[in-house]
């Protein structure tokens, strides 16, 4: 049997006429929010200069279907090591002045 809040949850979106998708989306943003809000204050006290590059990355890492957000950490992975062997090699190339 189905409790007295969830009846009342669904009766709420029924009568906002909201999907299940549209409840999705809404706790996906409220714990970006959240979770924003965490990162830049963190981010603030230890003096990071510009904190919204952490905020990108939480936001795109925080995907609501963990498929993405495994292929999106993959990605950016692989973006890393590129650009480091990328840096790398104009390291020995150029040398270091």
């Amino acid at each position: 049997m189905a409790r007295k809040s969830s009846k009342k949850a669904e009766a709420l979106m029924k009568r906002l006429g909201l999907s299940f998708d549209h409840i999705l989306a809404l706790r996906f943003a409220v714990n970006v929010a959240i979770a924003t809000w965490i990162v830049w204050t963190t981010l603030r006290l230890i003096q990071d200069t510009n904190p919204i590059w952490a905020i990108a990355s939480m936001v795109a890492a925080a995907d609501p279907q963990p498929g993405e957000a495994r292929k999106m950490f993959r990605a950016r992975l692989i973006n890393v090591l590129v650009g480091c062997a990328v840096g790398l090699v104009f390291l020995l190339i150029g040398g270091a002045k």
